[in-house]
C-alpha cells in the first residue's frame, strides 16, 4: 500500500513580510543571533527562551518586535532620540534660526494651557522666558552632550563633525552666559553707586 504524503503550501508574504525579510538579510543590524547573558550558562536560545527555561530579551518583544530583539530596539530609540535633538550640533546660526522657531512653538504650547488654566511648562511662558543661554547650555551638557558620545561609541557610527559642534556651540552659550552675568554685576553695581549717591543728596538736603 502506497501512501501519499500531502504537501501545505505556505500562504503568500504580503509585500510589507516581503521587505521586513529583505531587511533580515541584507543588514547585519536585523540579523537573528544567539544573545548571551551576564551568565555563560543562559545564553537564549532563537525563540528568546533562557537554557534554564526563563524568557530572555527577544521572547519579551515577540509579538511587536518579531525580528528586533530589546537591544536592537533600542539602539534604533536612542538613533531617533539624538536626531530629534541634532539642532543643537548644528552650524551656529543655524542652530540659533531653528531654535527661534523652536521657542515659539514652545510659547505657543504655553499660552494653549494659560488659557486652559493648566500649569505652564518650564521654559514655555513667554511672559517669564527663562534665559536661554544658560537654558541651552544646561541642555546641551545634561542631555545632548551624553546622548551623541554615547551614540558615537556604536560601530559604525561616525559623529566626530557634530560633537566638535557641539563643543563649539556649548563654549559659545558659556561666553554669553558669563557675558551676562558681568553685565548683570555692573549694573548692580551702578545701580548701587546712585542709590548711595541719592542716598548722600537727601542727607546733605537734611543737614543743611
Amino acid at each position: 500500500m502506497t501512501s501519499t504524503s500531502s504537501s501545505l503550501t505556505q500562504p503568500p508574504q504580503s509585500p510589507q513580510q516581503q521587505s521586513s525579510n529583505h531587511i533580515q538579510q541584507s543588514s547585519p543590524l536585523f540579523s537573528e543571533k544567539k544573545l548571551v547573558s551576564s551568565n555563560s550558562n543562559n545564553s537564549l536560545t532563537e525563540n528568546g527562551v533562557n537554557n534554564n527555561g526563563s524568557v530572555g530579551l527577544s521572547a519579551r518583544t515577540q509579538l511587536t518586535h518579531p525580528t528586533i530583539d530589546d537591544r536592537q530596539l533600542l539602539l534604533l530609540q536612542v538613533t531617533l532620540h539624538t536626531a530629534d535633538v541634532s539642532n543643537t550640533a548644528k552650524p551656529w546660526n543655524t542652530y540659533n534660526r531653528w531654535m527661534t522657531s523652536i521657542m515659539e512653538e514652545f510659547y505657543l504650547q504655553g499660552d494653549k494651557e494659560r488659557a486652559l488654566g493648566m500649569p505652564i511648562s518650564y521654559a514655555f511662558d513667554r511672559y517669564n522666558p527663562v534665559t536661554q543661554s544658560k537654558f541651552q547650555l544646561g541642555f546641551i551638557k545634561a542631555i545632548v552632550g551624553p546622548l551623541f558620545k554615547t551614540f558615537s561609541k556604536v560601530e559604525g557610527i561616525e559623529l566626530s563633525e557634530c560633537l566638535d559642534q557641539l563643543s563649539h556651540n556649548s563654549k559659545k552659550w558659556k561666553e554669553l552666559v558669563e557675558e551676562e552675568e558681568s553685565n548683570q554685576i555692573i549694573s548692580s553695581l551702578a545701580s548701587t553707586s546712585t542709590d548711595n549717591e541719592n542716598t548722600s543728596k537727601e542727607s546733605s538736603k537734611l543737614s543743611s
